[in-house]
C-alpha cells in the first residue's frame, strides 16, 4: 500500500536495492518479496537514518511515509549517496556477523548453532548504528564490536527492546541508545 501511495525515485531505490545481490546475500533471503516485507526494512532503515530514532512518534507507518516523502524529493545524486550508505551497512554488518546478521543467533559469537529469523528491530539499530561507522575501523575492530554486540543483546532491557512491543516510542528509543552507548570510547 505504501509503495502505491508514495510511488517515486525513492520507492523505485528500495526496489532496486532489496533486488540487490548484496541485500540477498546479507539477508539470506529472509525477507518474503512477495510481502514487500524486504523493501519494509530498506525504509526503516532509511526512515531512522534520515530522520533520527529521535523523532519516531510511536506511529511506525507515518514514520516510513516521511522518510519516502523525502527520498522522492532527492535528485539522482543524493538517492545515489543514500544507496551507497546502505550498501555500506550492509557490509559492516556482514563482516561482523555473517549469516547471522540482524539475527538474535548473533549472540552465540559465531558458534555453529542454526541462524534465527531476522529480527526487524535489530535490522533497525545495527543498520542504522553501523552506517555511521567507517569499513576499515569495522574490520580493524572486528572482534572488540562483535564481543560489544553480543553483550549487548544479553542485556535484558535491550532484548525486551527488540522482542515485544518493538514498534512503541520507548522501546525504540531505548534499543537506539543501548547500541549508541556501546560505541561510547571506540573511535570512529
Amino acid at each position: 500500500m505504501r509503495n502505491c501511495l508514495f510511488s517515486g525515485p525513492g520507492t523505485i531505490l528500495l526496489k532496486k536495492i532489496a533486488a540487490s545481490e548484496d541485500f540477498i546475500r546479507v539477508t539470506g533471503k529472509g525477507l518474503d518479496s512477495k510481502t514487500m516485507r524486504d523493501r519494509e526494512v530498506i525504509n526503516r532503515f532509511y526512515a531512522f537514518y534520515l530522520l533520527g530514532y529521535e523523532s519516531y512518534n510511536g506511529d511506525m507507518d507515518d514514520f516510513l511515509a516521511k522518510a519516502l516523502l523525502i527520498m522522492n524529493k532527492m535528485d539522482v545524486v543524493e538517492l545515489n549517496e543514500l544507496k551507497e550508505v546502505f550498501f555500506k551497512t550492509l557490509k559492516n554488518n556482514y563482516t561482523l556477523f555473517q549469516q547471522h546478521a540482524f539475527r538474535k543467533s548473533l549472540a552465540n559469537k559465531g558458534l555453529a548453532v542454526n541462524r534465527s529469523v531476522i529480527n526487524i528491530s535489530l535490522f533497525d539499530v545495527f543498520s542504522v548504528i553501523l552506517a555511521g561507522l567507517d569499513e576499515q575501523f569495522v574490520v580493524e575492530n572486528k572482534n572488540i564490536l562483535v564481543n560489544k554486540f553480543t553483550e549487548l543483546l544479553s542485556d535484558s532491557s535491550f532484548d525486551d527492546a527488540v522482542t515485544i512491543g518493538t514498534n512503541s516510542r520507548s522501546k525504540v528509543n531505548t534499543r537506539f541508545q543501548l547500541a549508541n552507548e556501546i560505541l561510547w570510547g571506540l573511535e570512529k
